[in-house]
């Protein structure tokens, strides 16, 4: 229909640019063209505005193209600040279906915020939570993203953090760095529930407009350089025929997830964050319960650890004494194999007193000097490989020592742990407890 007349579509379509650029005036009748919905809609959305009679240009423009002129007034009256004056229809017109298995499109996600952000009041926020809550009962996991995103989305964690209440003994057994991990993770969760909490409540102090003074129009409030699916950018893509008003934006758990944790685009707008928080609720709640299990367990009656390199079984009471003999025998059998006697300084020492004996049967000094030099080059060896086998000896003996040590330690240490457990556990629950009461 556009296409009849050009010139005259141009012209409505400057009209409509004048009127959104200052909501609160009457601009007059836009140029009438036939066939062509913006005329009627915008000539409706400036009765609606002003308090002027919209019937009968409504009656046109919903005959004319039904979804777009309803978007319009939808988007424009928020953007006005005058949201209340919809009709109770309207939204679900103009927000269309909307599915867990299809992205969510720029105009809904601008009905979506500005639903969000009170535009039209709680019949407005009820509306849109209904709709959100009855996609989301269709996702298959909580709110189709997953516990592994929702988790590390809420509670992010790097491996190897949270070590510092773990004794260094017992770093390296996986079923407390695990338990440790969790109960960091969960303590996080509830300082970001804390964060958006305090986000989604007015602070002391601030108060509300007073219900004759005029809203700020959201096209000035927000300006261009907010997220393009806000609702003063869908409705200039309406009113100048830009391409891409309805097209996919992401999947509706993405944005739930983007709103909930960090406020993706949508940072300082506690509105949105509170609606997504409302709807993300199971997925908090799953995420929470399984760390609060997680750290809560109880601790492990027994746990291996290496020792020196050799993995033993410890318990409260102490190492398996089995196992330590057997490490400590095996280590020593390592560093004993594989040593030889000083075959070569021994065979020198025979050697020379072998040439001493015969020398002096045969009176022969030099071979006497000869045998002499001889043993005592050997019999100097066999000094020095004993002093070495003494002192590797003592090593050895130090590391046995030492991985007794290592092992009662760490017995020690996995007592202590248990000594805490209630500790942690109340530590655990507290954080539980404060993020179900956080849900807004």
């Amino acid at each position: 229909m556009e296409l009849i007349a050009p010139a005259g579509v141009a012209g409505v379509r400057r009209h409509a640019e004048i009127v959104l650029s200052d909501l609160g005036r009457d601009h007059g009748m836009p140029p009438e063209v036939p066939g062509f919905w913006l005329g009627p809609a915008i000539e409706a959305l400036q009765a609606l505005i002003n308090g002027g009679d919209a019937a009968e240009p409504l009656r046109e423009a919903l005959e004319l193209d039904e979804r777009r002129s309803v978007l319009l007034l939808c988007l424009g009256l928020a953007v006005a600040g005058k949201g209340e004056r919809i009709r109770a229809s309207w939204l679900g017109t103009a927000f269309g279906e909307l599915s867990a298995d299809a992205p969510v499109t720029r105009a809904q996600r601008a009905i979506w915020l500005a639903c969000a952000r009170g535009a039209y009041g709680p019949a407005g926020k009820a509306f849109i939570f209904k709709r959100l809550t009855a996609a989301t009962a269709d996702l298959p996991t909580p709110l189709g993203a997953g516990p592994a995103r929702w988790l590390a989305a809420l509670a992010p964690y790097q491996p190897g953090e949270g070590m510092v209440n773990v004794p260094p003994e017992l770093r390296g057994v996986p079923a407390i760095t695990e338990q440790a991990g969790a109960a960091l993770r969960l303590a996080r969760m509830r300082a970001q529930c804390e964060r958006l909490h305090a986000l989604n409540h007015p602070r002391a102090g601030v108060t509300p407009p007073a219900p004759d003074e005029p809203a700020t129009p959201v096209i000035r409030e927000l300006g261009v350089e907010r997220m393009e699916a806000e609702p003063a950018d869908v409705v200039r893509m309406l009113v100048s025929a830009r391409e891409g008003w309805d097209e996919p934006l992401k999947p509706l758990a993405d944005l739930l997830l983007d709103d909930t944790v960090s406020g993706e685009g949508l940072r300082h707008d506690p509105q949105t964050a509170s609606l997504a928080m409302k709807i993300a609720a199971p997925a908090v709640d799953t995420v929470a319960e399984a760390l609060a299990t997680a750290a809560t367990a109880p601790p492990p009656r027994e746990v291996t650890v290496s020792i020196s390199g050799y993995p033993i079984t410890i318990r409260p009471g102490g190492p398996d004494p089995e196992e330590l003999a057997d490490a400590q025998n095996q280590y020593l059998a390592e560093r004993v194999s594989g040593q030889h006697p000083p075959v070569l300084p021994i065979a020198l020492t025979a050697a020379g007193a072998l040439v001493v004996l015969v020398a002096i049967l045969l009176v022969n000094w030099i071979g006497i000097v000869a045998g002499v030099a001889l043993a005592a080059t050997g019999g100097l060896l066999i000094w020095r490989h004993t002093a070495q086998e003494r002192t590797r000896a003592d090593h050895v003996a130090a590391e046995l020592a030492d991985m007794r040590e290592q092992a009662h330690a760490a017995a020690e240490a996995l007592d202590s742990y248990a000594w805490h457990a209630q500790d942690r556990t109340e530590k655990a629950q507290a954080d539980r407890a404060a993020i179900k009461s956080l849900h807004p």
